[in-house]
Order: structure tokens, then C-alpha cells, then sequence
């Protein structure tokens, strides 16, 4: 069996290093993934800890450590993005149609806070090095 739990933690955009999106709120995705046998021992546990850990054990002083890396990972990711201009406006805005060109990226307003989603027809490799032809993004048909 798998048991799979997630959450998101709110994290501010504070800096013109966040472009536009300065002053605005986003949230880091936090969960795991555990794989139980039929007698509900853990075969395996994965997980992507956040930074609102509360405790003094040495487990929570390790996750809050990894969830702090994750964050700062998650924001240099972030900023980097809006930089080259890899993230753009859902297409078509709220009436969903689609325009002649999508960013690989969209941002859009989820509970007042932003969401970053990937475009379901574009895979994201590696930014570094990722070839686009010269465009910002690639125009979907």
C-alpha cells in the first residue's frame, strides 16, 4: 500500500530578484510518500520536508535543515526562471482559450497566493544549457 501526504508552506516574494512577482505570495510544495506491506510495516519512506517544523530532536533539527536547502533551492530556481522569462501568464486568461504561444512555465492565483505549473505539453530538462531556438518559449500549435 502506498500513503502518499502533502501540504504547501506559504513563502513570500520580497525583492526585485522575484520581477513582478514582488510582494506577492507563493508556496512550496512539502510531503512524502511511505510503501506499506499488508501488515502496514514501512518498506520505504521518501520525503520533501519543509521549514515550519516544530521539536528539538535531532530528526527535526535534520528535516528542518534539508527543508530550509529545499526553500533556498526553490527560490534560485524561481528567481532564475523570471530572469530568462520562462514564465509567463496562463494563455487566454480566465476564459481558457489558448493563445499561439505558451510559456513553459504559467503563473497563476490559487487562494491569493501564486502557483507556478509546468505547461502540460513542455518538459523542462535542465535549465542550463536548455536550447529554445532562440525564443523566450516555443509556440504550440
Amino acid at each position: 500500500m502506498l500513503l502518499q501526504y502533502l501540504w504547501r508552506e506559504d513563502v513570500p516574494l520580497n525583492g526585485a530578484r522575484f520581477g513582478r512577482f514582488s510582494g506577492q505570495s507563493t508556496s512550496l510544495p512539502c510531503g512524502g510518500t511511505l510503501a506499506l506491506d499488508q501488515n502496514g510495516n514501512v518498506l520505504a519512506w521518501t520525503r520533501k520536508p519543509g521549514v515550519r517544523f516544530d521539536g528539538e530532536s535531532e530528526g527535526a533539527r535534520r528535516d528542518l535543515a534539508e527543508g530550509k536547502a529545499r526553500l533556498a533551492g526553490f527560490l534560485t530556481t524561481l528567481e532564475q526562471r523570471i530572469r530568462s522569462g520562462r514564465i509567463g501568464d496562463i494563455p487566454g486568461g480566465e476564459a481558457g482559450l489558448l493563445g499561439h504561444r505558451m510559456a513553459p512555465l504559467t503563473a497563476r492565483t490559487v487562494n491569493g497566493a501564486l502557483r507556478f505549473e509546468l505547461c502540460p505539453h513542455l518538459g523542462i530538462h535542465d535549465d542550463a544549457g536548455d536550447v529554445m531556438g532562440g525564443r523566450q518559449w516555443q509556440i504550440s500549435s
